[in-house]
């Protein structure tokens, strides 16, 4: 009876294990024929629960990329500013699709490369290699990305780069971490006296 009246009222519940969220969407965009994702808001526990499943998902695709690093693996070229894309990519991201769908059903998925619709709700963004022409080339710096989306608003961050046995996470309200200890931003107030890194893509 309460979730009829739930609905009728524009509040939708959102079951991700243990937890229960709801969020208002009153304009909401199809997702395909006759299908809404209603805009979800996570309570705080559900939030810290995807984190610490997520970061587990992020480790056994890691095991799956060490399976192919400094090995012959099959690349090709993708787009017109001589992007590599390996065999792993896509298969690390068909791993994820997977687990992820069983970690959050609700949660829509895009793909670095196979695309996706993010809808108006939960949703992931993954980058199954991020620094795949430094993996096709045998060097360690590369990481899997992802981040979970709802709307506009970024919830649960994930950076994990296997070959230098590093994990970031960090969540909405629940901070960051790396390795599992607390980790924040530098105090550092002049750009003179702060560490900068950058990179320089092909294009």
């Amino acid at each position: 009876r309460r979730a009829r009246a739930s609905q009728r009222e524009g509040v939708w519940p959102l079951h991700l294990g243990r937890g229960v969220a709801v969020g208002r969407n009153p304009s909401q965009r199809a997702c395909g024929p006759g299908v809404a994702r209603p805009v979800l808001v996570l309570t705080k526990d559900e939030t810290a629960r995807i984190r610490k499943g997520a970061a587990a998902l992020a480790l056994e695709a890691g095991r799956l990329l060490l399976g192919g690093f400094r090995k012959d693996v099959k690349t090709r070229v993708k787009g017109v500013g001589g992007d590599l894309v390996t065999e792993y990519d896509e298969r690390c991201e068909a791993l994820l699709r997977s687990r992820l769908a069983e970690l959050t059903p609700e949660a829509a998925f895009v793909g670095e490369e196979s695309g996706g619709d993010p809808g108006s709700g939960l949703a992931w963004h993954v980058d199954p290699i991020d620094g795949t022409s430094n993996f096709a080339h045998g060097h360690p710096y590369f990481a899997i990305s992802m981040g979970l989306w709802s709307a506009s608003e970024p919830l649960v961050g994930i950076v994990h780069a296997p070959a230098m046995q590093l994990m970031f996470t960090a969540s909405r309200g629940g901070g960051a971490d790396r390795n599992g200890g607390p980790i924040r931003v530098s105090g550092t107030e002049r750009l003179e006296d702060a560490l900068l890194a950058t990179g320089f893509p092909p294009d």
